[in-house]
């Protein structure tokens, strides 16, 4: 009997190796993919910290025209031309969610093009309802955030397009919130 290995224990030995390495290999996409959302989640947090910030500081019937019903929300989501980077009461926030404006407020880079967020506030018509907002001691409402934002580019003509977002990229989180007077 000899010490060494035979060829086909080798062989095995080395299949054996080269399937371990390649599972390994395989998981490095998914834990790659799930920090980049855990990044992205955190950086969207923040970005709902400082619009909560901005408007506790709003009169509250500023921040009741921000509101959307969920009719008047579902309605814009399913148009075909709604274009978010249009509506008024859409707020925006930079990829680090250091940074959140409305449609035509400066920002990083000199525009809410460079939005990576996009954030719609939905009033919580049951606990909230409009027509309680002149005697209301506080609103209650969600934010939607969703991301990444991708502006429509300009044609090479100048012409304009339209801002769609990808929908197999789209992550979205939901807050409940509310603003007291």
């Amino acid at each position: 009997m000899s010490g060494a290995f035979t060829l086909a224990e080798v062989v095995i030995a080395v299949g054996i190796f080269t399937v371990g390495i390649v599972v390994v290999l395989g998981l490095f996409p998914p834990i790659a993919e799930s920090a980049r959302y855990s990044r992205e989640a955190g950086s969207a947090v923040d970005a709902v910290e400082l619009l909560f910030s901005r408007l506790r500081s709003e009169p509250m019937p500023v921040v009741a025209g921000y509101l959307k019903t969920a009719d008047e929300f579902l309605r814009d989501e399913e148009r075909p031309d709604y274009d978010p980077l249009l509506d008024d009461r859409m707020f925006h926030a930079s990829r680090e969610g250091d940074w959140v404006g409305r449609r035509n407020e400066p920002g990083p880079g000199g525009g809410v093009a460079d939005g990576y967020f996009e954030m719609m506030l939905i009033r919580n018509e049951e606990l909230s309802p409009a027509r309680n907002d002149d005697t209301a001691g506080w609103l209650a409402f969600n934010v939607r955030v969703r991301w990444p934002a991708f502006p429509g580019a300009a044609g090479g003509d100048g012409s304009a397009v339209t801002r769609k977002m990808d929908p197999g990229l789209i992550q979205m989180l939901v807050f409940a919130r509310s603003v007291r007077r």
